[in-house]
This record gives C-alpha cells, sequence and structure tokens, in this order.
C-alpha cells in the first residue's frame, strides 16, 4: 500500500504540485505518512519537503473555526440557532427596513451551513485593512433569503471567527490554540507567518509582487494580518489528520471533542441541500461530485483552495488528510480535482 500510494504523489510534482503529502488513519492506526518533492524549487532547490513541512490549509481553516465554536458555544450554553446579532449587534448596523427585519433572522447555523444569505467572496484586500475589512463584512448586503439556498461563503466564517473572539475573548489565534490545538496535541499547526522551506511556497501573488511562502495565499485573510475564521492556518499532513480522528473518535462514542456525541452526529449530518451541495455543520457531506465520491456514502470533509483536503469515512473508519501547494502552477481546479479522486480511490482500493 505504501509503496502504491507513495508513487501517486510523486507522480504529480513538478506537475500539479512541488510538495504534496497525505496521513492516513485506518481503524484509528496511522498506516500512511509520507510527503514527496520540494517547499520551493526555485529559491531552495537543495531543500526537501517533509512529514514537518508546514502547507496553506485554505478553508480547512473553516474546520477549525467551527470545531473552535461547537466547543466555546456548548462550554457557554450558547445554542448555534441564536441570531448573529445577538452577538455582534454591529451585523444590524447599516440595515434599513426589510434588509434589517431579515439580518435578524440569520444565525449562526446559517453562518456553519453556508445558508445565511451572504455572497460567497469579495475582494475587500483591494480596498481595506484590518477593522475597515471586519465592518464591511458585518455590512455586506444579503444575496438571498437566508435559508433558501446554500452558497459557500467565506464572509460567513470570517463573522464567526469574531463571534468566537467576542464570546471568548482574546484574539482567534488564542482562542484556536486553547480549543483545539493543545487539547487535540496538534502541535504543528497555527497561523503564519513562517519562515520559507519549513513551509511550502504556493503562488506568484500578481497583487503582492512575490511568490508567497510562509504568509497566508488567501488575500483577505492576509489583509486581516493573517489570522481569520476562513483562511490562514499552517499545518503538517499528520495534524490534520489528527483533527480528522478526534471527529471519528467523537462520531464512535470513543473519545470527546468536548461536546456531546448528539452535537457530534448533528454536524455531520445533513443540514441543508442545493443542487449538488450538501452541508453539515461546517462540512461537506459526500455527494456524487464529491472528491470522496470514492469512499462511503456518509463521507464528510472539507477542501482547501491552496490544494488541500481532510475526508472521514466513518463507515470504513479511515481518515485521509491529502496537502498539496498545487497553485503554485496557477489556478487551473481541473488538475488537483482528479487527483483528489484518484488518491481517494486507490486508498480505498488498499485498504
Amino acid at each position: 500500500m505504501i509503496d502504491a500510494l507513495l508513487e501517486l504523489l510523486k507522480s504529480g510534482v513538478g506537475k500539479i504540485f512541488t510538495a504534496a503529502g497525505s496521513a492516513i488513519f485506518f481503524d484509528k492506526e496511522l498506516v500512511f505518512h509520507e510527503v514527496v518533492g520540494k517547499p520551493e524549487p526555485r529559491n531552495l532547490k537543495d531543500v526537501d519537503a517533509d512529514t514537518n513541512s508546514l502547507f496553506d490549509l485554505a478553508s480547512i481553516t473553516k474546520i477549525f473555526t467551527s470545531t473552535a465554536l461547537l466547543r466555546v458555544f456548548y462550554s457557554n450554553g450558547i445554542s448555534i440557532d441564536i441570531p448573529v446579532s445577538s452577538i455582534l449587534p454591529e451585523f444590524l448596523k447599516n440595515a434599513e427596513g426589510e434588509e434589517r427585519e431579515i439580518r435578524r433572522k440569520v444565525t449562526f447555523r446559517h453562518l456553519l451551513t453556508h445558508s445565511s444569505g451572504l455572497p460567497s467572496w469579495v475582494p475587500y484586500y483591494k480596498k481595506y485593512r484590518g477593522e475597515e475589512i471586519r465592518a464591511a463584512v458585518l455590512s455586506e448586503k444579503l444575496v438571498y433569503i437566508p435559508g433558501e439556498k446554500v452558497l459557500y461563503s467565506d464572509l460567513g466564517f470570517m463573522i464567526l471567527g469574531w463571534a468566537l473572539e467576542r464570546i471568548a475573548g482574546g484574539s482567534l489565534d488564542v482562542i484556536m490554540n486553547k480549543e483545539v490545538f493543545t487539547p487535540f496535541k496538534l502541535e504543528n499547526t497555527g497561523f503564519g507567518p513562517f519562515k520559507c522551506g519549513r513551509s511550502v511556497a504556493t503562488e506568484y501573488c500578481v497583487w503582492r509582487k512575490r511568490r508567497i511562502c510562509g504568509e497566508v495565499h488567501d488575500e483577505n485573510a492576509y489583509a486581516l494580518g493573517g489570522i481569520a475564521g476562513h483562511a490562514g492556518l499552517f499545518s503538517t499532513v499528520l495534524d490534520v489528520a489528527k483533527l480528522g480522528v478526534t471527529w471519528l473518535r467523537s462520531l464512535m462514542g470513543l473519545d470527546s471533542l468536548g461536546v456531546p456525541r448528539k452535537i457530534v452526529q448533528e454536524a455531520v449530518s445533513l443540514q441543508v441541500k442545493f443542487q449538488n451541495s450538501r452541508r453539515g455543520i461546517g462540512w461537506a457531506l459526500w455527494s456524487p461530485s464529491s472528491p470522496a465520491r470514492a469512499l462511503g456514502r456518509r463521507t464528510f470533509g472539507h477542501t482547501g483552495f491552496t490544494g488541500t483536503s481532510l475526508y472521514i469515512d466513518p463507515d470504513s473508519k479511515l481518515v485521509i488528510s491529502l496537502l498539496t501547494n498545487r497553485v503554485y502552477f496557477g489556478r487551473d481546479p481541473a488538475p488537483i480535482l482528479l487527483f483528489r479522486v484518484k488518491f481517494h480511490k486507490l486508498v480505498k482500493e488498499l485498504i
């Protein structure tokens, strides 16, 4: 198994990514843990990527955010069905008339399931920094009635990060350390910046006029100082898989995320469905078009724009983290989408 998966990873080096790695747990045992390629082949030609290499997780950050939020909400006796404005009254600040009344109905469940009415993405970084972005996001107009459909939204998870800060006190990086990194022993996970070489390079950023390495790839997260609820975390393949194992064990009733098992079960069960999108709480669920379509129908997971993914198949007791820097060669999604499916299919065949 190890040789076949390793060869598949190597086959993408120099074509789809410059570095890639995977950690796979089967029935609670680590059965694969390999990283191949180079973190920055142009400037660090003699440096190889290894299992300590840090990858920009991009939107897998959202899973860390939702995990922290479920823990903080539960420990404080807060329901995810309360209005966003009850924690962040700024969400209503610039709204008037019908818009204001609709915004009053937006709940944290809506944010967590990408059904809030917020747009998917706005290039705030072109005009704003820091607190200016926060104000702009919290006053962004809704583009559909909450709950009517699913529209994957970075904005919703930015807001979740700020809600965490409001409830728990302190900055999001400190909260993440307390609620996720420390309790689950994720010793190689955190917000950047990091030294290039330890971290894996992503793409050449036209806006920043440099190759990105060690700092967050996502422009809005960068403009927020590198710490945000939707993107910004760096981690190793093993740490990402360990978070998946914690969720799987909790789902099986063998461990605890710090929330009751029924909340864990709810989080990975269908909450909203629209066209091909099936969402749990924070998680994307299996669908025929999912990168995890070769895995079981109860599979849940998440991907990141930089070329990262984490999937958990509870029926097969499988956890698969697959981290790459596919944006090093540009933003065409087709190669990494096909590679993920091929990788998951091979894992399933070999287990």
